[in-house]
């Protein structure tokens, strides 16, 4: 891209460069600050950028005498191209800089701070303007392109600027309620499970999900239950659920038609209540 022309060399701006940066994920949403080093091509301090010996004069191309062309002769068609030996300059100087030589440039690794704003995802560009590769012959630099890619969270997964969390419970505590601590992006905070909350049943929290770039507005935080069935039952707890298994509505139209009498019905009763005091133990202790 061709800026400007200075004398008889053309400033063209400096090449945009990226850069991949991989950020863990809370970094990531609720911003951070990071150093990075970036290879870059500068300009020669030694030479100014010029590509000849500090103190060196020009020199009129011997090739081309000056005319940054040349032109050969093909049949009844004449063919001009571009001086290979002056690039097209016209003139050179007699020495090359030693610092860079001749090239008007070098290479080098630049430590960069770069701030990332909060609820950047993967795939996100961050431009740095000027920080990309130096123009030639005073051409202006070029940018600074990052493309942001972001590492899986163990707990949270991303759903625009909502989090979902998984979490498991008992059955037991699905059935009675409970209170849980769980996570959140930066505190751990108290969860009320209803009771009767079924398998997969999402409760949302307001506001606890990934900030915006902009403002205090936030998504939510999307609780996913997950019901957990014991493998591994101990005879009581098997005692326990084959009684509670009776009470469920199949089990009662069985028994409907059978009569019942006032002392067993009363045993009956007892029963109940033990069940109903040892599930509420059970779940205490979960």
């Amino acid at each position: 891209k061709i800026e400007q022309v200075h004398g008889m060399r053309r400033a063209q701006a400096g090449n945009d460069l990226r850069y991949d940066l991989t950020l863990d994920f809370l970094d990531a949403v609720l911003g951070t600050e990071v150093m990075v080093e970036v290879p870059r091509v500068i300009q020669c301090r030694t030479c100014a950028g010029s590509g000849a010996k500090p103190g060196t004069r020009r020199i009129t191309c011997p090739q081309c005498g000056g005319r940054g062309v040349v032109s050969r002769s093909h049949g009844i068609f004449q063919i001009t191209t571009t001086c290979s030996r002056c690039g097209g300059a016209k003139e050179f100087f007699a020495e090359a800089c030693p610092a860079c030589n001749g090239e008007g440039m070098l290479r080098e690794k630049k430590k960069l701070k770069v701030r990332i704003p909060p609820g950047m995802d993967s795939g996100t560009h961050l431009i740095m303007a000027g920080e990309g590769n130096d123009g030639l012959h005073g051409g202006p630099p070029g940018d600074l392109y990052i493309v942001l890619h972001v590492r899986p969270h163990e707990l949270f997964h991303r759903e625009g600027y909502d989090l979902r969390l998984r979490t498991p419970v008992s059955f037991v505590q699905a059935a009675l309620g409970a209170r849980l601590t769980i996570p959140t992006l930066k505190a751990s905070q108290e969860l009320v499970i209803p009771p009767g909350t079924q398998p997969g049943e999402v409760i949302r929290l307001k506001g606890e999900g990934v900030p915006y770039p902009k403002g205090a507005r936030r998504g939510d935080l999307l609780v996913e239950v997950q019901v957990v069935i014991p493998q591994d039952l101990t005879p009581r707890q098997k005692h326990l659920l084959q009684e509670l298994s009776k009470e469920e509505p199949g089990a009662q139209a069985q028994t409907a038609s059978k009569t019942r009498r006032g002392p067993a019905k009363q045993e009956d009763e007892g029963l109940l209540q033990k069940l109903w005091k040892s599930l509420k133990t059970w779940s205490g202790k979960n």
